[in-house]
């Protein structure tokens, strides 16, 4: 995930780590829910 260059704290290197580990975050987050809904369906 990339911060646009607009944006004033995208300068700071500790706000664009933070950043891009909550967006990673969510998508671990948003594929692990996934597949517990997949393997609940196959069980279901």
């Amino acid at each position: 995930m990339q911060v646009p260059s607009s944006n004033p704290l995208a300068a700071d290197p500790d706000f664009a780590d933070l950043a891009s580990f909550h967006g990673l975050h969510l998508l671990i987050k948003k594929m692990k829910r996934g597949v517990e809904e997949r393997l609940a369906d196959r069980w279901a």
